[in-house]
């Protein structure tokens, strides 16, 4: 049972009470499925600590990050009709099947047997890594500093 927006048989709006909204799909396989480019001003994820528990900082991120591995590709000629969606040109990103080796919460597989990559969850990582980065740094610079002179540098 739904409610479908537009001409019949056009993939427009459509709402199902048993799987949800479907915009540019007439199958949703998410509570909102937007198939194409969605915009907006912001979008916003939870993140209260309140709601949150067995909180830790994330350690070794320089090292899973450095097993990250992004790609430059092409959609498959079968990806357009799969995800409906048109997705002309190159693209970048990660490859959900790696992704999920290294950062298995950043992944998820749809009713449709699909994976998704949930790009937002993988910036926690990122920060991480930088701020291991530039302890390396530091400790770099102090063993060069003891070591090299001031007037020789």
């Amino acid at each position: 049972m739904g409610c479908c927006f537009g001409p019949v048989g056009v993939k427009q709006f459509i709402i199902r009470a048993d799987s949800g909204v479907g915009v540019g799909t007439n199958s949703p396989t998410e509570m909102l499925h937007v198939a194409g480019i969605s915009k907006a001003t912001a979008h916003t994820n939870s993140s209260d600590a309140r709601l949150k528990t067995n909180i830790r900082t994330i350690e070794s991120a320089l090292r899973a990050v450095a097993a990250l591995r992004g790609v430059s590709f092409e959609w498959t000629e079968s990806a357009p009709a799969l995800l409906n969606a048109n997705l002309r040109g190159r693209h970048v990103g990660f490859i959900a099947q790696e992704i999920v080796q290294v950062v298995p919460e950043a992944v998820t597989s749809g009713s449709d047997g699909l994976y998704s990559v949930s790009y937002g969850r993988i910036v926690a990582l990122l920060v991480e890594a930088i701020k291991e980065q530039e302890e390396q740094i530091r400790r770099l610079e102090r063993w060069v500093a003891e070591r090299i002179p001031p007037g020789t540098r």
